[in-house]
């Protein structure tokens, strides 16, 4: 190929040499960077691909922004748009997710902020069974609502329906916590009676500011039963046979004298616990004393036995000791005989 150059012929074997590995070295540079070209591409590509797939995802409803990744990557796992960028260098799956979630979030906080300005403005009625369509049609009268994209839309519905049930349940706790005071308190009121009329203590009633949130009506109900229901208690006492209606100071009494009576009665058992504990006490004192004795005396019956037995043995010694001296002592003349 380079046999017939003038150059090349001219040049020796070492400039050869030199010239054809300077040219594969920058080819291969030129290689090398248009395969880094073209594999960046690639996972650019690859990264759009991914982020539309988000995108489609979030606008469908399949995720939102309170979903987490293990639950997302459940629905995603077979994708090929998730399985490209497995493995890819740069950003993971899960970091684009996590900045999808965060921007959205984001701009969901920017949309709530329009929402509430315009509910501030009080001409829209909120109610926790508002469907959608009905949440759509009258917040679309506003430029700052329909700007909004429609899956946005949905969680904004979603998010102030929610709130309003809360302040529902919140004004329902109060409600029956104010009726239960108001009932305390017509106990508590003097001089209510079966003829007693509302408007006699409405205006003590509307002195207690807590009762306010209870309408007009429920309040005069309850008070007109109340009054009925004192009514009904004081016939039942009177019909009772023998029964005599004891004056205010005479009751006062009596709850003492029961009052009393049930300290006193208390004091008797307390008494009577601790005499009963005081009797086991002394049972067992005694149950303990009479074991000490009954050790006592076998210790000094097996004494006197020890000693008997060994007085016995010290006879029998001395005894066999005398015969043997007497025996020695009959011996002894017959020896000198001889």
């Amino acid at each position: 190929m380079f046999a017939t150059n003038p150059i090349f012929r001219v040049a020796d074997n070492y400039e050869r040499i030199s010239a054809f590995t300077e040219y594969m070295k920058r080819a291969n540079e030129a290689y090398y960077t248009e395969r880094r070209k073209i594999k960046r591409y690639h996972e650019r590509k690859n990264r759009e691909l991914y982020r539309e797939m988000l995108e489609e995802k979030f606008k469908q409803g399949q995720f939102t922004i309170k979903t987490k990744w293990n639950k997302f990557v459940v629905q995603v796992k077979d994708d090929p748009r998730y399985l490209n960028m497995v493995g890819q260098p740069g950003s993971t799956p899960k970091e684009l997710f996590d900045d999808f979630i965060a921007t959205e979030k984001e701009t969901f906080k920017q949309q709530k902020g329009t929402l509430k300005q315009i509910i501030k403005t009080g001409t829209i009625e909120l109610k926790s069974e508002m469907a959608f369509e009905e949440f759509d049609s009258k917040f679309g009268k506003y430029p700052e609502y329909s700007k909004i994209e429609e899956k946005n839309r949905r969680f904004l519905h979603e998010y102030v329906v929610s709130k309003v049930k809360e302040r529902e349940q919140e004004t329902l706790k109060k409600y029956k916590k104010a009726l239960k005071k108001y009932e305390e308190f017509l106990k508590a009121l003097e001089g209510v009676s079966k003829n007693s009329k509302y408007e006699e203590f409405k205006e003590v009633i509307d002195q207690k500011e807590k009762f306010s949130i209870i309408p007009e009506e429920e309040k005069s109900h309850r008070f007109y039963d109340y009054a009925l229901r004192i009514d009904d208690r004081q016939r039942s006492i009177s019909e009772e046979p023998g029964a005599i209606e004891k004056p205010r100071k005479d009751r006062k009494k009596s709850r003492r004298h029961r009052s009393s009576s049930r300290s006193s009665s208390g004091h008797e058992k307390k008494r009577k616990r601790y005499e009963s504990s005081e009797e086991r006490e002394h049972r067992k004192r005694s149950k303990h004393h009479d074991r000490d004795k009954g050790k006592d005396r076998d210790s000094i019956s097996s004494g006197k036995r020890k000693s008997r037995d060994g007085g016995k043995a010290s006879d029998r010694r001395k005894s066999k000791n005398k015969d043997s001296a007497e025996i020695s002592k009959a011996n002894e003349p017959a020896a000198d005989t001889k």
